[in-house]
């Protein structure tokens, strides 16, 4: 790996391992945080071993990073199905999971030196995965689909447009000419998209923004570079912009996750809707105000049936549910069951007797007490008009 890739993809690496830190683990990582992180791990696995082959030079270490590679394929489409709350088609499961056994027994047997064809394919395998993946979140982008959750699916679909190309450039022996690799840089630029989501501003437009921002920097240095040090070739000018954006995303990635973990930054607010309804408000105008609540679905009656009536109860003595809510194990397990069966983030009790449920998903990666405080004061005020 020449010194250029490496610094990259140590770039990449720390701002990596930084944005898996901030994923939500435990009892409050929802299916959706569970993905990412997964997404993550197999990410940072792959830039370890290109670090650390870069550092020992053992011809050894190729086949596994070329294992690596061949899985991320399935983490990136498990990720895009929990986005969408819906399975791909088995066509297209098959083909991934074919692909990524195939590709590493290519990696154990191949070894080291890949032959040109075999490189091909497996490029070709990972091209195609990637543009499956995308063409499944624009077919179902809308199905059934908060507003919120059909900006992160279009989010992630012009993260990995972004991406397509960049991850081309990995396969030197198919471009030895290229100044530096890009992978790295479109492994960050996903985690800025991500980043975002988590903060509660992710959108395609934001994302279009980040983009122009980052590219408009690197273009301005290695501008003022090329004016000062004139006897830098178009290579170093190259490898300098790539650094600097890398360099620039990296940081991004972690001012945007420390905002969002310190502050729980939601771009729009559940209580600010309510106070802007007219008088009289009904409870379906409450729900309706907002996006989020306005996709929830209405769990009661036979969508209780399953639990007995103490679980019911005790679930009905909690305003807001989400994975964290401190209960006894099966009253836990009945909450994560029902989130997982909705697709849900949080349950909102809109009566206790008979109880009735409002399933909703807050659109970001991640919780925030925030909107926590804001359901809890809808309930209340839902609850309130409902005795009158």
């Amino acid at each position: 790996m020449p010194p250029a890739d490496a610094a990259m993809n140590a770039i990449a690496l720390a701002g990596l391992a930084f944005a898996l830190v901030a994923v939500p683990r435990g009892p409050r990582a929802g299916p959706l945080d569970r993905r990412l992180g997964g997404l993550y791990t197999g990410l940072l696995v792959f830039l370890a071993l290109r670090q650390i082959f870069w550092a020992m030079g053992q011809a050894w270490i190729v086949p596994l990073i070329m294992a690596a590679a061949a899985w991320l394929p399935l983490l990136i489409l498990l990720l895009a199905e929990e986005v969408l709350r819906r399975h791909a088609a088995r066509t297209v499961k098959w083909f991934v999971l074919a692909g990524g056994v195939a590709s590493t027994l290519a990696a154990l047997t191949l070894g080291a030196n890949w032959p040109p064809l075999a490189l091909r394919g497996f490029a070709a395998f990972q091209v195609l995965t990637l543009a499956l993946v995308i063409g499944f979140i624009l077919k179902n982008r809308r199905y059934e689909l908060s507003p919120a959750e059909t900006r992160m699916a279009d989010s992630v679909a012009l993260a990995l447009v972004v991406c397509l190309p960049l991850t081309l450039s990995e396969f030197r022996g198919l471009f030895p000419g290229l100044p530096v690799t890009l992978a790295a840089l479109g492994v960050l630029l996903f985690a800025v998209m991500s980043s975002a989501l988590a903060a509660g501003v992710g959108s395609p437009a934001r994302f279009g923004l980040d983009l122009s921002a980052l590219a408009a920097t690197a273009a301005v240095v290695t501008t003022a570079m090329a004016w000062l040090v004139p006897a830098l070739g178009t290579g170093d000018l190259v490898r300098l912009g790539v650094a600097i954006a890398s360099v620039n995303a990296a940081a991004l990635i972690i001012a945007r996750l420390n905002q969002a973990r310190r502050l729980g930054h939601r771009r729009s607010s559940i209580a600010a809707t309510l106070a802007a309804l007219p008088d009289p408000a009904t409870p379906d105008m409450m729900i309706g105000a907002h996006p989020t609540t306005a996709a929830g679905r209405i769990i009661a009656g036979d969508g209780l049936a399953l639990y007995g009536a103490d679980i019911v109860t005790a679930i009905g003595g909690h305003r807001v549910l989400n994975r964290a809510t401190t209960t006894e194990p099966e009253i836990a397990d009945a909450i994560r069951n029902l989130l997982d069966e909705h697709g849900a983030t949080h349950l909102l009790r809109l009566s206790p007797q008979p109880l009735r449920l409002l399933a909703i998903a807050s659109g970001s990666l991640g919780g925030s007490d925030a909107i926590e405080t804001d359901l809890a004061l809808l309930s209340r005020l839902v609850e309130g008009q409902a005795a009158c």
